[in-house]
């Protein structure tokens, strides 16, 4: 299984749309408006691989 840059085809400018409506609530304050919009960053998250430089106990 290889991973997916993005979901469903969605494209990055739905990616960033998503995160300027967190950006936008989280700025006026509005936790119910924050709520709803991370609600949709939270597909993107998922896609994360977090790529580090640390060895593992395999890689010694």
């Amino acid at each position: 299984m290889t991973d997916q840059p993005f979901v469903d085809g969605a494209r990055a400018q739905t990616m960033l749309r998503d995160f300027n409506r967190l950006r936008a609530a989280i700025r006026r304050h509005d936790s119910f408006a924050a709520e709803a919009a991370w609600d949709d960053c939270e597909r993107w998250v998922d896609q994360l691989r977090p790529v580090t430089g640390a060895a593992t106990a395999k890689e010694g």
